[in-house]
């Protein structure tokens, strides 16, 4: 479904809700959702686009948030998503560096332990 276009009904048989209500929130979040229009202003959706409109669907219906509300959330959205990504990429840095650092930690443990093992053969005259 990604490259693929998909029509109103299809949109609707897919997600269950009815093409009046997916009409009227491309008239209300029209600039969020990447709605496109095909041959005759047909609405032409993508898969990103039902994907949202299930989230505005969930917001509205769920959350019982405003219609101001979700249009905050759909600005915050492509924002939001860097700084998630961001974020993320901070973490797994912090997470390599925590993971070097207890992995020298192992290593001074192994050289001290080898260390006793030579000095308790040595004591027992072994090998």
């Amino acid at each position: 479904m990604d490259n693929q276009s998909l029509t109103i009904s299809q949109v609707a048989d897919m997600t269950a809700l009815p093409a009046s209500t997916i009409r009227y929130y491309d008239q209300q979040f029209g600039e969020f959702l990447d709605i496109s229009r095909g041959k005759g202003r047909r609405r032409c959706f993508s898969s990103r686009s039902v994907d949202l409109l299930l989230q505005v669907h969930g917001w509205l219906k769920n959350e019982g948030l405003s219609l101001r509300q979700v249009r905050t959330r759909l600005g915050g959205t492509r924002a939001d998503a860097e700084q998630e990504h961001n974020e993320a990429g901070q973490g797994w840095q912090a997470e390599v560096t925590r993971l070097r650092h207890e992995v020298s930690e192992l290593k001074a443990i192994q050289a001290h332990i080898l260390n006793i093992l030579e000095k308790i053969v040595s004591k027992t005259g072994g090998g």
